[in-house]
């Protein structure tokens, strides 16, 4: 039996179909279907049923499944017992937009820097959709990005053709960033004709909007593009016109929404979820220092 088709099973059950489980996993839905009927097969009898409607579990795979969850927790247990903190050293490179260089991968490495100081962990501060970066035998070359779900598996398909593989790490949303002064702050949901009256802030380095389908609704007049993200929040905090699409990761790093004059707003009947990878060379799956990496991810896009 293998731990992996364990976690095929636990993810299944979770989406209750595997179609989705599939894509999570980065598999097809054929190889999940496969390795599941293998764990079927190992154990004697079926873990879910299966119907036009969709998937269930069955009473064996209802009692199973807390078992499993132990499982993989209890192996995770193991694996991180071989891990001496002090002992820990290597050269990491992090390919990664710099929205989440200065969000996610900030608070990244400080938890490294307090668990590992021995660790080097430099940031290079470019979407990996553009620049990707060159494996090294030596060095741990990885990237983080965030995609709509949509896009996954075509992306993942795309880097694995180049050797490399994805790993989802978290979820978020993108909201509308605006100032409480703002007579829009009082709805908790915003229309697109709304939001298309008022000033809209972006980077200067985008050639194409993110979100265009909301932008193409914006005068060209009303887009005001800077080089960071911090002089977007300045503006939107001193112009109550002002708005931006931010990702949610990025509301812990506005002061202004800490202090009150910066507030997060939703699209009304447009939602704009995204999710964060991680993108490592499949040669080095099993590399501790790749272990570490994700573990850290998951812990600061939680924090």
């Amino acid at each position: 039996m293998q731990f992996k088709h364990l976690e095929y099973f636990v993810k299944t059950s979770e989406c209750r179909s595997f179609n989705e489980a599939a894509k999570i996993l980065f598999l097809s839905q054929p190889s999940l279907s496969a390795a599941i009927a293998t764990l079927e097969e190992e154990l004697g009898y079926p873990l879910f049923f299966r119907s036009k409607k969709g998937i269930s579990l069955t009473s064996e795979g209802e009692t199973i499944l807390p078992e499993a969850r132990q499982m993989l927790a209890t192996q995770k247990q193991w694996l991180t017992l071989s891990k001496n903190e002090d002992k820990i050293h290597g050269e990491i490179k992090i390919t990664a937009p710099d929205i989440i260089c200065s969000t996610i991968l900030l608070d990244m490495m400080l938890l490294a820097k307090q668990r590992y100081p021995a660790l080097k962990i430099s940031l290079r501060g470019e979407s990996p959709k553009i620049a990707f970066p060159v494996a090294n035998n030596y060095v741990l070359s990885l990237a983080v990005d965030f995609y709509h779900p949509a896009d996954l598996v075509s992306a993942n398909n795309k880097f694995a053709q180049s050797g490399w593989e994805m790993l989802p790490i978290a979820d978020a949303d993108s909201f509308i960033f605006m100032n409480t002064a703002n007579p829009l702050s009082k709805q908790l949901n915003i229309s697109l004709e709304q939001f298309s009256a008022f000033k809209l802030v972006t980077y200067d380095t985008y050639t194409i909007l993110p979100y265009s389908e909301i932008y193409v609704n914006v005068p060209q007049q009303n887009i005001i593009k800077l080089p960071v993200r911090e002089a977007m929040f300045n503006l939107i905090a001193k112009d109550p016109e002002a708005m931006g699409i931010f990702s949610s990761f990025c509301s812990k790093h506005c002061s202004y929404i800490k202090e009150g004059v910066i507030c997060m707003r939703a699209l009304k009947d447009y939602p704009m979820p995204i999710k964060i990878v991680l993108i490592y060379p499949k040669d080095r799956k099993d590399d501790q220092l790749l272990t570490i990496i994700e573990e850290l991810l998951l812990e600061a896009s939680k924090t």
